[in-house]
């Protein structure tokens, strides 16, 4: 007969052999230690060992009578108060979410254009009566101060620009001396910085027929120094390209005008088979919240056809771009930060200096200190390299003038994304100055101690569903977009496991093997899920 047995890690098996003697030790001398955090992990029925104490009377005597390190703790408690009042000043509140909802409610039907055409329709029905109002709802004339108020609400800074980038013909990989390679310089490849065309095109003009319309424009000549490409769906484009602005002065004949600039670009036909991207890109501001929505509507189509319409929407608080639109409370706290933050790089260079490479880097706690130094220092580069970008850009600017906030905004969202991530590594490091605690103490042993365990269990896994990965991509690529791909099809797997899928669609595109495949990974699936209880 065989008997079941746990497996477990050599680690965790001596763990167990040390501490069982630790407690036969401690019952053969029948002397219980006083401190309160000795045997604090034991059985409450023991008879030589006092009940465990409360969480609270371990944090007392954790942080404040029996803690080693009482001034480094209380310093990094500081520093986390100063770091999450940053972070919560970052976010701008609800009513941020507010703003960019409200822009995405009126431009949605932004999102269903499937063809240049559709393009041009938009702008003329939707776009320019939106952000170029001229009268009431009930046909009353505004006044001049309501002009130019995005929905009657936010007030248009500056100009709108729309803006292309195109690639140059002959840029597919058509194979030399093939059939086909007669087509080749009418083929229009993928775009990339180096298949981008930046060679005047359009109609020419009566009085030169040498001199073409439409002429590129760099990063640098809209208004960029750094920061300036534009990421979409389908690919990520340069800060450059054939910009044309949209007309929109403060008076009753804006949205005429507006329409007609966009009538002639239509006539022209600025959008081609070599367009790849059209971003269209204004900002507005809220005078009652103090924020600023900068707003990008991209339509992109790639050289398979596939087209993606994006309502890109970055509010964010003035502040953020112009320093002196602040409160000088948020400058002190950001410079605080960021001096506590490089002094405590300096004591980790110092105790490096001291202990030796060796026994440096052989603790966790050196590793996760060092990915969280260089993620402050690139999220302190990113905040500061858009007061840089916007340090060029009037504020407000003139009704004619189109200001280039997209790569301020930009990189206003890049550091709001490091910092979030880099939260959770700070907020973790509190276990680091209260791991002496008992509570605490005990998550850490018992994380560390299945480490070895939970690594070879993900091995595992990845294994079977990467299997499974290329089975549903391989049968269903083609049919449906969740699994057009090797990294949306580990996703859409992902996402069945947690009980999210589409039975319908794998039923109607492979009805025969379908439902062979989906029985298949949902009970696999669920033995992966039921060995969290092991």
């Amino acid at each position: 007969m065989v008997h079941p047995r746990f497996v477990v890690t050599r680690k965790v098996k001596q763990n167990f052999e040390q501490k069982s003697h630790h407690d036969k030790a401690a019952t053969a001398t029948g002397v219980v230690p006083g401190g309160t955090f000795d045997h604090d992990d034991e059985e409450t029925d023991h008879p030589f060992v006092r009940r465990r104490s409360s969480v609270l009377a371990q944090l007392k005597e954790g942080i404040f009578t029996n803690n080693p390190r009482f001034w480094e703790t209380l310093t990094y408690i500081i520093f986390l108060m100063i770091f999450t009042w940053v972070c919560m000043n970052a976010q701008g509140g609800s009513k941020s979410y507010s703003l960019a909802q409200s822009v995405r409610n009126s431009f949605s039907s932004f999102e269903s254009i499937s063809s240049p055409g559709g393009w041009f329709d938009f702008m003329q029905t939707v776009f320019v009566p939106a952000v170029l109002p001229v009268s009431w709802y009930n046909n009353d004339p505004l006044t001049a101060s309501d002009l130019r108020q995005v929905n009657m609400q936010f007030l248009l800074l500056g100009t709108v620009s729309a803006r292309q980038v195109r690639v140059k013909p002959n840029t597919c990989n058509v194979i030399k001396g093939s059939k086909m390679s007669v087509y080749a310089d009418i083929c229009y490849g993928p775009y990339s910085s180096s298949n981008e065309d930046r060679t005047p095109y359009g109609p020419t003009y009566a009085t030169d027929v040498n001199m073409q319309k439409f002429n590129y424009q760099t990063a640098l000549e809209l208004g960029c120094k750094v920061g300036c490409s534009t990421r979409g769906v389908l690919n990520s484009y340069s800060g450059g390209g054939y910009k044309e602005d949209i007309p929109s002065p403060r008076n009753l004949t804006a949205q005429a005008d507006a329409i007609a600039k966009i009538l002639q670009l239509k006539t022209d036909r600025w959008i081609d088979k070599r367009t790849r991207a059209v971003i269209v890109e204004f900002a507005m501001y809220n005078l009652a919240t103090n924020l600023i929505a900068v707003v990008q509507l991209l339509y992109e189509e790639d050289e398979a056809g596939s087209v993606s319409a994006f309502i890109q929407v970055i509010a964010l608080n003035i502040k953020h771009l112009y320093s002196d639109q602040g409160s000088a409370v948020d400058l002190v706290a950001e410079g605080v930060m960021l001096f506590m933050v490089v002094g405590y790089h300096f004591l980790s260079l110092w105790h490096w200096y001291k202990v030796g490479f060796s026994k440096y880097w052989k603790s966790l706690w050196t590793v996760i200190d060092w990915v969280n130094f260089v993620l402050f220092y690139v999220a302190f580069g990113l905040r500061y390299g858009a007061l840089l970008n916007a340090k060029s850009a009037t504020f407000p600017p003139a009704d004619n003038e189109f200001v280039y906030y997209a790569p301020a905004a930009n990189m206003v969202s890049m550091w709001k994304y490091v910092m979030g991530f880099n939260a959770i590594l700070t907020w973790f490091k509190m276990f680091k100055y209260f791991g002496h605690i008992p509570f605490m103490s005990r998550l850490i042993r018992i994380m560390g101690a299945c480490v070895e365990d939970v690594v070879a269990f993900m091995i595992c896994t990845f294994v079977a569903l990467n299997g499974f990965v290329f089975t549903f991509m391989l049968t269903y690529g083609n049919q449906m977009s969740s699994y057009s791909t090797w990294t949306t099809t580990l996703m859409t797997l992902y996402r069945m496991c947690l009980g999210d899928w589409d039975y319908d669609s794998i039923y109607k595109y492979n009805w025969v093997t379908g439902r062979i495949y989906f029985a298949l990974w949902t009970i696999l699936s669920i033995c992966f899920l039921l060995n969290m209880f092991i």
